[in-house]
């Protein structure tokens, strides 16, 4: 695991983290955070990345499912809770839309990497 300076408030942390696709996972006072990575499209101007997908940021067990296919999410969202050494995941929504593929049940242990859930985006 590599450590990164992170903004918390008026507070810059240097916090143990995970870069997982366009994801940072880090825990901070007892909680999991997962914050979205910007891509630059050009000098002076960036992008924040929009995922339709919810992907498994570790081997783990799915706690609960708080979502299901047709459901209208909104950005944000906590769709899926996953447990994984010892500690609780939120996994969200990095965008709004409808849930057209729901792939994993709780209870269901998953893959690192594996696609948890899919969202068409609201245009």
């Amino acid at each position: 695991m590599n450590y990164y300076k992170i903004d918390v408030g008026d507070k810059t942390l240097r916090l143990p983290a995970q870069k997982i696709g366009d994801f940072l996972w880090f825990h901070y006072n007892g909680k999991t955070y997962q914050h979205s990575l910007i891509k630059k499209k050009s000098y002076g101007s960036s992008e924040s990345i929009k995922n339709p997908e919810i992907i498994a940021p570790m081997p783990g067990k799915i706690l609960s499912v708080n979502c299901k296919v047709g459901d209208e999410l909104e950005e944000g969202y906590i769709a899926i809770v996953m447990e994984a050494m010892k500690m609780e995941y939120s996994l969200k929504t990095s965008m709004s839309g409808e849930v057209v593929q729901l792939n994993c049940q709780v209870g269901e242990q998953v893959s690192q990497g594996q696609c948890l859930l899919n969202i068409r985006g609201n245009e």
